[in-house]
C-alpha cells in the first residue's frame, strides 16, 4: 500500500495533524467496537468496517499533507510509514470482521480481537509520529501560556509597587547591585528571540529548544528585575513601576512572538503567517529592549 495524492499548501502541519489525530482516535474506537460486536452483534461488523474505511481514507489523504508540510524529513518518513501500516491493519481487521459476520465462530471472534489490537498499536505509533512533528510548535504554544502567567505575576508586583508596599529587607541593597544582571539577561533574551524567529523555518527540535530557552530567560529577567525594583523602594514607587513595566513589556512582546511563531511554524516563506511573524518580530523589538532602556 502506498500514499499518493495532492495537498493544500495553504494549510499547515498543525491543520493536518489535528484532523489526523481525531481520525486516528475514531479508528481506534471503531476497532474496539468491532471486537465487542464480534461477540454480541456480528451482523453490525460490515457497517462498522465501512465507517472505519471512510475514516481511514480521510486520514490517508491528510497524511500526504502532513508529511509534506513538516520540515523534518525523518518525521515525514515516519508519518507516511505509520499511515501505510495503519491502513494495512484496517484492511486486515475489515477482512476478519467479514469472516466473523458470515460465521461467528470463536476462532473468527479471536481473529477480530487480534486484528483490532494490532490496529490500535499502529494508531499509537502514528500518534507518536504526529506528536514528534509538532514538538516545536507545541513548545511555542506552551511558552506563550507560561509567559501569560509571568505577566500576571508582574501585574501583581506592579500593584504592590504602585501602593508603595514593595520594599527590600536587605540593608544597603542598591539598584547598582542588580543593573549588570538585568542588562546581561536582557541581552540574552534578545538573542533568544532571534533564535525563536529563525526556528519557525527550521526543525521542530530547534524550535522547541529556542522556545524553552526563551521562557527560561524571561523568567530569569523578571526575577532579577523584581529584585532590582525592591532595591528602589526607598526612592519612591515611580522608579519601581517604570522598571517593572519594562519587564512586563518584554514579556508581553515575547508572548506575542511565541504565538506568532507557533502559527508560522513549518509554513513557506511567503505564507501570510510567516509575514505576520516578521511583523511581530519588528514590533516586539522595542518591547524586548525596554528593560535595557530603563536600567
Amino acid at each position: 500500500m502506498s500514499l499518493i495524492g495532492s495537498y493544500d499548501e495553504t494549510e499547515s502541519f498543525v491543520d493536518y495533524q489535528t484532523r489526523m489525530v481525531a481520525a486516528a482516535k475514531e479508528i481506534a474506537k471503531l476497532a474496539s467496537d468491532m471486537t465487542a460486536k464480534a461477540a454480541t452483534e456480528p451482523a453490525r461488523l460490515l457497517e462498522i468496517g465501512n465507517e472505519m474505511c471512510q475514516r481511514y481514507e480521510k486520514l490517508a489523504s491528510d497524511s500526504v499533507g502532513a508529511s509534506a508540510t513538516t520540515p523534518n524529513a525523518d518525521v515525514a518518513t515516519r508519518i507516511r510509514a505509520c499511515a501505510v501500516e495503519a491502513g494495512e491493519a484496517v484492511s486486515e481487521l475489515v477482512r476478519a470482521g467479514g469472516r466473523c459476520r458470515l460465521a461467528a465462530l470463536p476462532q473468527h471472534q479471536r481473529a477480530v480481537a487480534d486484528c483490532a489490537r494490532r490496529l490500535n498499536e499502529k494508531v499509537v505509533s502514528l500518534l507518536s509520529a504526529l506528536q514528534a512533528g509538532s514538538r516545536g510548535t507545541q513548545a511555542c504554544i506552551d511558552a506563550a501560556a507560561t509567559i501569560a502567567t509571568i505577566i500576571g505575576d508582574l501585574d501583581t508586583t506592579i500593584l504592590f509597587a504602585s501602593a508603595g508596599t514593595l520594599q527590600s529587607d536587605k540593608e544597603g541593597d542598591t539598584f547598582s547591585n542588580h543593573r549588570e544582571g538585568i542588562l546581561k539577561t536582557a541581552k540574552t533574551l534578545v538573542e533568544d528571540t532571534k533564535s525563536l524567529v529563525g526556528g519557525a523555518g527550521g526543525s521542530q527540535d530547534q524550535l522547541a529548544a529556542a522556545a524553552q530557552s526563551a521562557v527560561g530567560t524571561i523568567l530569569q529577567l523578571c526575577e532579577v528585575v523584581k529584585q532590582g525594583a525592591l532595591s528602589l523602594g526607598r526612592g519612591g514607587s515611580e522608579p519601581q513601576v517604570l522598571v517593572l513595566h519594562a519587564a512586563r513589556d518584554a514579556a508581553a512582546a515575547l508572548r506575542d512572538l511565541a504565538a506568532a511563531t507557533a502559527a508560522a511554524s513549518g509554513k513557506h516563506h511567503h505564507h501570510p503567517d510567516m509575514e505576520r511573524l516578521k511583523h511581530a518580530a519588528k514590533v516586539s523589538a522595542p518591547g524586548l529592549c525596554a528593560g535595557r532602556g530603563h536600567v
